[in-house]
């Protein structure tokens, strides 16, 4: 979460929607370099973040009031706000039911960064 809160602002680049147009108070960027020591070649990791809805509850994974969220990819040469609606379109569809809790997702992706939370 560490790395995520030091991401200068120029790196943020607009959300999109489906239909190409900015999707209004999201962002996204993409963490590199030693953050990914030990990942396999060609992961990226996608970092979004998101004005949480009116009256949704805050998760201890937000941070600066922003929703956090994280995704690793092996996809190249595609900007990271198209594979950001790609991921934010599957996630729609999956099972609701497949997490126990709802910081598992989180869990299981930081359970794959070296060094824990702090790291990533």
């Amino acid at each position: 979460m560490v790395r995520v809160l030091k991401i200068p602002a120029p790196a943020w680049t607009p959300a999109v929607e489906p239909g190409g147009e900015i999707r209004d108070g999201a962002w996204v960027a993409e963490l590199a370099g030693d953050v990914l020591t030990g990942w396999p070649k060609g992961m990226r990791l996608i970092v979004r973040k998101e004005r949480p809805h009116p009256g949704a509850q805050l998760r201890i994974t937000d941070a600066d009031g922003m929703r956090i969220t994280c995704f690793a990819t092996n996809t190249k040469h595609t900007p990271i706000a198209h594979l950001e609606l790609r991921h934010r379109q599957r996630a729609r569809a999956e099972d609701p039911g497949a997490f126990q809790s709802p910081g598992d997702h989180v869990d299981r992706l930081v359970r794959r960064c070296p060094g824990g939370p702090a790291a990533c």
